[in-house]
């Protein structure tokens, strides 16, 4: 499975901090990539998106970390995107973890 993810509450600056703050402490998780990217090449930022790439079980483990992560930093949400859909799910840090990879496994 493979998907983004933004931080739609934060300014350009913040969200390259963001970004590779979340891409580093997800990339902890075995079996999980996790790689900063622009989200227009034509920018010189350092990037303001996170690629996930993930195999079905580890949902689960993704959720829990991206939900502790959200908490640490004090953000009210992060989006998730599927390369070339429409599809978004919002995590935010009040939701309930069994919800959300409900939604995403939805999203395959």
């Amino acid at each position: 499975m493979e998907f983004s993810v933004s931080f739609p509450n934060a300014n350009l600056p913040r969200k390259n901090v963001l970004a590779a703050d979340f891409a580093r402490q997800i990339s902890i998780i075995s079996g999980i990539s996790a790689k900063q990217k622009r989200e227009r090449e034509d920018t010189q930022d350092s990037g303001t998106i996170v690629a996930i790439i993930l195999t079905s079980p580890l949902i689960a483990e993704f959720v829990k970390h991206a939900l502790t992560w959200i908490s640490r930093h004090n953000e009210k949400s992060i989006d998730i995107e599927i390369p070339g859909s429409k599809s978004r799910i919002t995590i935010k840090n009040t939701d309930d973890i069994s919800k959300i990879i409900k939604a995403l496994e939805e999203l395959k």
